[in-house]
């Protein structure tokens, strides 16, 4: 649902007045965030960082026979050996950085190959074609029917707005690395992009799948030589191919997956030499849009307070008449999500 809504804002080009109404220093930010946000899952996912309820350790240097620790210190090989053969230009420099921490991970354990099973047939009756709306909002009484109709309505606003925001970021972050024509890129290309990202979250949400986004790894292909889309084409064949293989998939260690990770939110950080930090009622807002990402674990909660306090800081400057309209709209409405968003 929240994909058809997106595509009708991408259709009728409300997504590219959202996109101008958007203050450059956001959008860069947003860009920022998401990396800090994906590489902060890598380390917790590598067990580099481990997170409790209380605060956020390093893993233990001296417990080195747990499975956590030589995570860990493989995800760390991994990333160092992924930099070096980047800055040498070596072409397939992840999956090469990948390959070896799946390599290693051998002889220190942590691949069982009691795992794997080709024979094992997976059930898509229950997730393919199969929606199930039931109960979605309860018409037993007025309160109930309010009340479900509208956290309904928060989630369809909060998960549209993160894929509008999520992709706008993920070209911004392309576009840095194929050195498009800022003004080229932005009229002729975004609206296409978007509504092709709209119609496969649509689609993808049919058949039982994760949300299908323009995700970063986009940038992997681009930094290999990739620029005229077929590195995606040919991609996504080999996904489908690799549909067949999907037990091996239980083979590789969470080190291997960390370094994207990790790497991904590198290299999304380096649009950071774009934001505007001399002017503090700039710096702000595009910090707490950054920064609040991976502490919340939540990249709305990152745009809603970014674009909020760009909002508040500008109007009781007496520059409210600087800011777009749509903005003050967005503001509203965000402001909303994170009072009414189950949590």
């Amino acid at each position: 649902m929240s994909g058809l809504i997106f595509f009708v804002l991408a259709l009728f080009g409300i997504e590219k007045k959202i996109d101008k109404a958007i203050p450059k220093n956001i959008k860069y930010a947003v860009s920022c965030g998401i990396g800090l946000f994906i590489a902060y899952q890598g380390l917790l996912k590598s067990h580099i960082i481990e997170q409790s309820s209380l605060n956020t350790n390093l893993f233990d240097f001296y417990n080195i026979a747990s499975k956590e620790t030589k995570t860990a210190i493989l995800a760390l090989v991994g990333v160092i050996l992924i930099t070096i053969l980047h800055k040498k230009h070596i072409y397939g420099s992840i999956f090469i950085g990948k390959i070896v921490c799946i390599i290693l991970a051998f002889p220190l354990g942590l691949i069982s190959l009691e795992k794997l099973d080709f024979f094992t047939s997976i059930n898509l009756d229950k997730v393919f074609f199969e929606l199930d709306f039931t109960g979605i909002i309860d018409f037993s009484n007025s309160s109930l029917f309010f009340q479900t109709t509208m956290t309904i309505l928060v989630v369809l606003f909060s998960i549209c707005i993160m894929d509008i925001f999520e992709t706008m970021a993920m070209l911004i972050v392309a576009d840095n690395f194929v050195e498009i024509s800022k003004e080229r890129f932005t009229n002729k290309r975004i609206p296409q992009i978007l509504e092709i990202d709209a119609i496969t979250t649509s689609i993808g949400s049919t058949i039982g799948s994760v949300t299908i986004s323009t995700y970063v790894e986009s940038t992997a292909g681009i930094i290999e030589g990739g620029r005229t889309g077929l590195t995606a084409i040919v991609t996504g064949i080999l996904f489908l191919v690799s549909t067949f293989l999907s037990p091996l998939v239980a083979l590789v260690p969470s080190a291997a997956t960390a370094t994207t990770f990790i790497v991904a939110g590198v290299l999304m950080m380096t649009i950071i030499k774009f934001i505007d930090f001399e002017n503090i009622d700039e710096a702000v807002p595009a910090f707490l849009t950054m920064i609040l990402m991976p502490l919340t674990n939540s990249i709305l909660v990152g745009i809603a307070f970014g674009i909020i306090s760009y909002v508040a800081i500008h109007l009781f400057l007496g520059k409210g008449y600087k800011v777009n309209k749509i903005l003050y709209i967005l503001s509203v409405l965000l402001l909303i999500c994170l009072i009414y968003l189950p949590r």
